[in-house]
């Protein structure tokens, strides 16, 4: 093989192992801040407890959050982007065809409330999760977990 040819192939490959391992990802990417969250020892009585944790777009192009939904009757979720505030969603998620945009580098805030008082709340350690589903090609489901230790 002469020189000439050696070099083109050594840029050829120089430049598809480059990019088969840097960091740009194509299309969308979700990315949470957290997630898990434990609101510690509480009672009945104190209601709601309220945690927001931020949904990041990390890769580039908009990523499309299509529902929300969560595990249990005593949890609700909403999705804040910019000015727009979503409903609360429960157990049943967001109605068909409902979405929200997060356009690349932006972010949205997930609002999760947790209703101590509802009655599937029993005294003792409670686990909930909140799922969340979008057009990233990696990950179209994202889950957070919250816990409380109820006391009564």
């Amino acid at each position: 093989m002469r020189r000439r040819e050696r070099l083109v192939l050594a840029f050829i490959f120089i430049f598809f192992a480059g990019y088969a391992f840097s960091d740009v990802k194509s299309g969308p990417q979700i990315n949470l801040e957290s997630g898990y969250f434990n609101f510690g020892k509480a009672s009945k009585a104190e209601g709601n407890k309220v945690k927001t944790f931020k949904l990041y777009n990390k890769g580039n192009a908009r990523l499309i959050i299509t529902n929300i939904r969560v595990s249990c009757s005593c949890i609700t979720a909403s999705l804040k982007v910019g000015r727009n505030r979503s409903t609360y969603f429960g157990i049943a998620g967001a109605s068909p065809g409902w979405q929200a945009v997060i356009e690349p580098g932006a972010s949205g805030e997930l609002e999760v409330a947790l209703d101590l008082a509802d009655p599937s709340m029993d005294a003792g350690k409670q686990v909930r999760d909140i799922f969340v589903a979008s057009n990233d090609p990696v990950y179209p489901e994202v889950s957070i977990r919250v816990e409380v230790e109820v006391t009564d």
